[in-house]
C-alpha cells in the first residue's frame, strides 16, 4: 500500500492527503487529475478542466477569485497552487486559461 502524505495547503490552510509522488517527481508523471485536484484545493470555488499528456498540459481555471485582476494575475493565483512543481520539472509545462464565472458563460455563450 502506498504511503500517503498529509499536508497544510500554504495558500488555503486546507487539509490535503497526497500521495508521496507529489513530492517525489522522480516516482511517475503527474496526470491531468492530480493537477486538477491542486488547483482545485488551492483555489477557493475553483474549477479546473484539464487534459495533456504527462508532461504537457492544459488548463482552463474557472474562479471568482479571479474577479478584478488583471491576466498575470489571475494565472499567478493558478501558479501558487502548483508550488515547486514547474521548477523541478514534474510538471514539463502548462497553458493556462482563467476565467471568472461570468467570463465563463459568456466565453460558452459565443462558442
Amino acid at each position: 500500500m502506498e504511503k500517503q502524505i498529509i499536508s497544510f495547503d500554504g495558500i488555503t490552510g486546507h487539509k490535503l492527503t497526497l500521495s508521496p509522488f507529489f513530492y517525489n517527481p522522480m516516482m511517475r508523471n503527474m496526470q491531468p487529475e492530480d493537477i486538477k485536484v491542486l488547483i482545485e484545493a488551492g483555489l477557493k470555488d475553483c474549477t479546473a478542466i484539464l487534459d495533456g499528456d504527462g508532461t504537457h498540459f492544459n488548463a482552463t481555471v474557472i474562479s471568482p477569485e479571479f474577479s478584478g485582476k488583471n491576466r498575470i494575475q489571475k494565472q499567478q493565483l493558478v501558479y501558487a497552487t502548483l508550488g515547486n512543481r514547474i521548477a523541478n520539472g514534474t510538471i514539463h509545462a502548462i497553458s493556462i486559461k482563467t476565467f471568472t464565472p461570468d467570463e465563463w458563460h459568456q466565453h460558452n455563450e459565443e462558442s
